[in-house]
């Protein structure tokens, strides 16, 4: 097969995949910038000072996560156990298929030094 594949509009009404705007579809074809270029690092400390102003905070390493939702959840984890009092154990909700929630919990809470996963 040669020539590219441009299967053209279409209305996806199922749960996935969704349907991506036409101005996304224009910015993922833009050229890339590499991590480490000039005009990365100002858009990133732009979107940085952003986030900082929707959260309310001063933090100054407020930045996105661009990864999975399990990494999300990871970090979410580790900025909470970070700031709680030493020797605070961790109390993870388990339901349904979310076991995985409960190793992640418990594996970035052992790192920072927190105490043992309760099941509640």
């Amino acid at each position: 097969m040669t020539g590219d594949l441009l299967p053209g509009p279409r209305i996806l009404l199922g749960p996935g995949p969704t349907m991506a705007d036409p101005r996304v579809l224009r910015a993922m074809a833009t050229p890339l910038l590499g991590q480490a270029d000039p005009k990365f690092t100002a858009i990133m400390g732009e979107v940085m000072a952003l986030s900082r102003l929707v959260f309310q905070t001063e933090n100054e390493f407020a930045y996105p996560v661009s990864r999975t939702g399990r990494a999300g959840l990871e970090a979410a984890t580790a900025s909470l156990v970070w700031w709680a009092p030493a020797g605070d154990g961790v109390d993870a909700a388990v339901a349904h298929y979310a076991g995985a929630a409960e190793t992640a919990a418990a594996s970035v809470s052992h790192s920072l030094g927190a105490g043992g996963i309760g099941r509640i």
